[in-house]
């Protein structure tokens, strides 16, 4: 509380606000983005990720995260029916994926379940950034894939440059008869500055080309045959979500105190798939409600050797139902408390012209996670997590050099024993306890006056999540029975922590006639955790829910539950991302660009079995005219078939996604601007089946789509 209280008051006390020195001297914010350093000689992206802000942002913001991201080089997008869609880095999603929200995890259910929305909104975010490599050791091992992070500047960094700022905006779009609104208000005077923000977001059930199920496929997987199916829409894939968030902070020329909170609602459904009683299609929905509490303050210029000290908490009480025909089957619950506090320094050991920068941080995490109900498969738990970090960066000459290390202690409580329905037995681990510890290094070297050359290693271990250590039950939503323990009902004791052993490559040159990034990867992991689906339509089992039993084969489709278990083995991970972009034609007023680009990973297991769920192979162009008012795009993406898949899993076909975008802003004055874009997605109307979603066989993504957006910037 005395460091509280000291950032608190030094902030009342400061006088004189700068506004312009303010602008300078605070940088937002970027916890993985200050790893990677931002030096005035380095290009933006020396280890791979991306970032997406502006204009660009506006284009592609989306209903879910993952279809937000979707088309950023190494990004896939976990789908599960259009109200869910998480994304997957390299490969990668669930409980490797740090899910943010201006520093501080987004704490939903999302890592949980496939079936989980994320609350993070793109349409509020000011930028969302995607970190990848070793750059993630300050968030500790659910970072060990990469980070995404929102920024929306809920708690006011800086006081506005005029009296009142904000934006409108408003957009439609065909596919689902879909409407967005949102709005961001920023004002301040003296130290205080103000923020508020909301969205609100309704749709009905999403249009697809041919229909919903692929019946030959679960034929194949399954063995039955009595599927209901719809044709040329998802049902119950309407949805409705809104949201907003008010924050205030204190500013002043040696750094700003903060608090926001946020409040999150979503109501949506879940793709019937085989929910069938009696011959009638059941529909499933979830409706969640999250609320969150946030406090960020920095202190800068604290000396020499201490340029900045920054702590950031957040609060959040998440929970969501989970319905099927209107009666409620399963309730989670999350409760999260979480801080880091992290102080730069500078040192000097060498030489005044070669200064060692740093950060030195720690971070706390309390969680309390349940899912309770008729079809819980997740028992009360806790979870604490400590965990300590030192980056060290050097730049000297041509050369920059990262040196980090990490030591993270957690520890997972059950609080009640877990029936596991149809096994006859019951299981409890009274507490179970990992120690990690986590390394990195990396060198960019400039080979050329505009090429930079970037080569990284790192060595990272991630405790399993709560779900992967205990769940054992049937879980409704998601249609499968999911299993921590062992089928024969012993408990073996729980998983390993899982350690990564990581190779990045990266170049990046910007010569006068071309840009080209180039990213390639080598993941070695000891005790891959995932879900090995052992249920295959000759042998079984699969769970009945109706009579709570297994079962060698399926009689009915709505009895065919596929057993789920969570397990490990080695497995290595390789691939690359790459994009090329050169100039067409340039004039004074028009800038024709075209650019190719192309991503993959190739995920095996030391059985020579595929990882389940991985993303195709995916290659592509893109035209843009880049003018003072005006940006378009057409962009044409090849998705190779996916045919490389788990085991008891079923091939995705290829398919071409053609989209295209167009953004017009003019000024209305000197401090008004506005914005009309429209979006085109999916206009070859294909039937695209997402090889990373659980629901690949039950619902393909959305057809054919026309948005309109309009934006009103003051």
């Amino acid at each position: 509380m005395s460091l509280l209280n000291r950032i608190i008051l030094t902030a009342v006390a400061l006088s004189g606000v700068g506004h312009a020195a303010d602008a300078q001297d605070q940088p937002v914010e970027l916890g993985p983005m200050e790893v990677r350093g931002s030096s005035a000689g380095l290009p933006q992206q020396r280890q791979p990720g991306s970032r997406l802000s502006g204009d660009e942002l506006r284009m592609k913001a989306s209903a879910t995260l993952g279809q937000t991201l979707s088309e950023e080089l190494g990004v896939s997008n976990a789908s599960f029916g259009p109200g869910v869609g998480l994304p997957v880095l390299r490969g990668l999603t669930g409980s490797r994926v740090r899910l943010m929200q201006d520093g501080i995890a987004s704490h939903d259910a999302s890592t949980v379940s496939p079936d989980h929305a994320s609350s993070l909104e793109a349409s509020l975010a000011e930028e969302i950034q995607v970190i990848r490599g070793p750059a993630v050791l300050e968030y500790g091992g659910g970072a060990i894939g990469g980070v995404v992070n929102l920024i929306d500047n809920r708690i006011p960094e800086t006081l506005p440059a005029r009296p009142v700022t904000g934006t409108i905006e408003g957009r439609y779009a065909s596919n689902g008869d879909a409407r967005t609104t949102s709005f961001r208000l920023e004002t301040g005077q003296g130290l205080v500055a103000l923020h508020a923000d909301g969205f609100y977001r309704r749709s009905s059930d999403t249009e697809i080309t041919g229909d919903a199920l692929d019946i030959d496929a679960l034929i194949k997987q399954f063995g039955a045959d009595d599927y209901i199916t719809s044709a040329d829409v998802i049902e119950n894939t309407d949805a409705q979500a809104h949201g907003g968030s008010l924050g205030i902070s204190l500013v002043g020329n040696l750094g700003f105190a903060g608090a926001a909170v946020n409040r999150y609602e979503n109501d949506y459904g879940i793709p019937p798939g085989v929910h069938v009683d009696l011959g009638v299609v059941q529909h499933v929905r979830i409706q969640a409600a999250q609320t969150r509490y946030d406090f960020k303050a920095e202190l800068h210029d604290l000396g020499d050797a201490v340029p900045e000290l920054s702590l950031r908490t957040g609060y959040v009480r998440y929970a969501h139902d989970e319905f099927e025909a209107g009666s409620p089957g399963t309730q989670f619950n999350n409760e999260a408390w979480e801080a880091q506090l992290a102080l730069k320094h500078v040192t000097r050991p060498w030489s005044a012209d070669a200064p060692v920068k740093g950060t030195a941080g720690v971070q706390l995490l309390d969680r309390n996670f349940s899912a309770l109900g008729v079809e819980a498969f997740v028992p009360e738990s806790t979870q604490k997590m400590l965990g300590s970090y030192l980056i060290e960066t050097l730049e000297i000459q041509d050369w920059r050099l990262e040196v980090g290390a990490r030591a993270e202690v957690q520890q997972v409580t059950q609080h009640a024993s877990i029936e596991c329905v149809g096994l006859n037995t019951r299981f409890h681990r009274d507490r179970s306890e990992f120690t990690s510890l986590s390394v990195s290094g990396a060198a960019h070297r400039r080979i050329l006056p505009t090429a930079w050359l970037s080569l990284s290693m790192s060595h990272a271990q991630r405790a399993p999540d709560i779900q992967e250590l205990l769940a054992c039950g049937p879980h409704l939503a998601t249609q499968t029975y999911d299993l921590a323990f062992s089928f024969s009902g012993v408990d073996t004791g729980g998983l390993e922590q899982e350690t990564f052993n990581t190779l990045d490559i990266g170049l990046h040159w910007d010569a006068t006639w071309f840009s080209l990034q180039l990213n390639l990867f080598y993941n070695q992991v000891d005790h891959f955790i995932y879900q090995r689906n052992l249920s295959s339509a000759a042998n079984g089992p699969f769970y009945n829910p109706e009579k709570r039993l297994f079962q060698g084969t399926c009689a009915s489709a709505s009895q065919c539950f596929p057993l789920m278990q969570y397990t490990q083995q080695d497995a290595t991970l390789t691939g690359y991302e790459t994009e090329l972009e050169w100039p067409l034609l340039e004039t004074a007023a028009n800038n024709w660009l075209m650019s190719l680009f192309s991503d993959h990973v190739h995920a095996r297991l030391e059985n020579g079995e595929a990882v389940p769920r991985m993303p195709p192979m995916r290659l592509g162009t893109a035209v843009m005219l880049r003018r003072s008012h005006l940006n378009a795009e057409l962009r044409l993406t090849h998705a190779f078939k996916q045919g490389d898949t788990g085991e008891n899993e079923t091939a995705t076909a290829a398919y071409n996604l053609f989209n295209a975008s167009l953004n017009y802003n003019r000024s209305l004055g000197a401090t008004t601007k506005a914005t009309v874009f429209f979006n085109a997605r999916n206009l070859l109307n294909e039937e695209i089946r997402n090889a990373t979603s659980f629901l690949r066989n039950y619902a393909p993504e959305p057809g054919r789509s026309f948005e309109l957006g309009v934006r009103l910037e003051l």
